[in-house]
């Protein structure tokens, strides 16, 4: 799973005029197109996930087809790890998130 990158750490980038965007958490998984942050803009009382992902998927056989399922599935273990980070970053105060 060559490239597979969640970062953590907190980037600021204006948007247009005085808005801001701030991103919190960062996933990225080259094969399968997918980028993706938990962010905030300026205003926002709460992080939400935003997500792109483009890609064509090949395979030769119903092997190729089989290990390209299994990779999914770790990369959705990946995205589920990142979920678990973003509940801890909530929970310590450090990204911000709506009241219960």
């Amino acid at each position: 799973m060559s490239g597979v990158r969640v970062g953590e750490e907190t980037q600021v980038w204006p948007v247009g005029g005085e808005e801001f965007m701030t991103s919190y958490l960062q996933m990225e998984i080259p094969e399968i197109g997918f980028e993706g942050d938990v962010r905030t803009y300026t205003g926002d009382t709460a992080a939400e996930f935003y997500a792109e992902a483009n890609c064509e998927l090949h395979a030769k056989t119903p092997h190729e087809l089989h290990e390209l399922a299994n990779r999914l599935t770790r990369y959705a273990a990946i995205i589920d790890s990142a979920a678990d980070r973003w509940d801890t970053r909530i929970a310590d105060g450090t990204i911000p998130a709506p009241e219960a």
